[in-house]
């Protein structure tokens, strides 16, 4: 793909969120794959799909995409969450690197973190 027409895409699918941001915010997860994740990935970026796995099935977990490299070894796993449901860091954070432990307190942003290194150790991701 061309530059420029990358450059349209990310700049429709800005337009989009904002639409969606107004209107609903409460979009569920698997219309936030299809409206937001694959635009971006596929359309913005130019992800190659068919180096992109959709849930990959791994001891009774599905993980939502599973981006790998040419020869097939996992680079990075993205977990879809409906709209409205974000993983923001708490105001105030002035450091760079926290260890993991700094966040147990904040049970969704741990949460999150927790399901991401299980499933990325259970996977072999790079």
């Amino acid at each position: 793909m061309h530059f420029e027409s990358l450059k349209e895409n990310f700049i429709a699918l800005i337009k989009s969120i904002n639409e969606i941001r107004k209107n609903d915010s409460n979009i569920n997860e698997a219309q936030t794959r299809i409206e937001l994740i694959d635009t971006l990935f596929f359309d913005c970026l130019a992800w190659d799909k068919r180096h992109c796995k959709t849930e990959e099935h791994q001891r009774g977990e599905y993980t939502d995409y599973t981006f790998c490299n040419k020869s097939d070894q996992r680079l990075f796993i993205l977990e879809a969450k409906r709209i409205g449901k974000n993983f923001s860091l708490p105001i105030g954070l002035k450091n760079k690197v926290y260890p993991i432990s700094h966040f147990k307190t904040y049970t969704d942003i741990y949460s999150a973190i927790e399901q991401t290194i299980r499933y990325c150790q259970n996977r072999g991701t790079k």
